[in-house]
């Protein structure tokens, strides 16, 4: 890969990154002022985790040896990190989507301290 290449593709994946941060942040910050927008919360982690499912299955499929790069046995911690930070975050979300009123209020049914 030439030199020119490779800057254009680190530049946008870059850019990926700053902006999916920037998402994550503007969502953070309407959760914060007590916006409603648990749906959109939930489809955009869902959205932002298929490069991570994307990897597990590559691992998974391709059945890589510890010789070639990333193997089987390796994968326990990169998925318990995936099961912390999304799987348990969406499945709250959901749960407290399906309790919104419809009188665009939510009732949570867990209280954060």
């Amino acid at each position: 890969m030439d030199t020119e290449t490779r800057t254009t593709v680190t530049g946008v994946s870059q850019l990926i990154r700053w902006a999916s941060a920037a998402w994550i942040l503007s969502l953070g910050l309407l959760f914060t002022f007590g916006k409603s927008v648990i749906r959109l919360y939930i489809v955009s982690e869902c959205l932002l985790s298929v490069p991570s499912l994307a990897f597990f299955a590559m691992v998974m499929f391709s059945n890589l040896n510890s010789n070639h790069g990333f193997s089987i046995g390796e994968l326990f911690i990169p998925v318990a990190v995936f099961a912390i930070y999304t799987v348990v975050p969406v499945s709250l979300g959901i749960k407290e989507w399906r309790s919104y009123n419809g009188q665009g209020r939510l009732e949570p049914s867990f209280r954060v301290l």
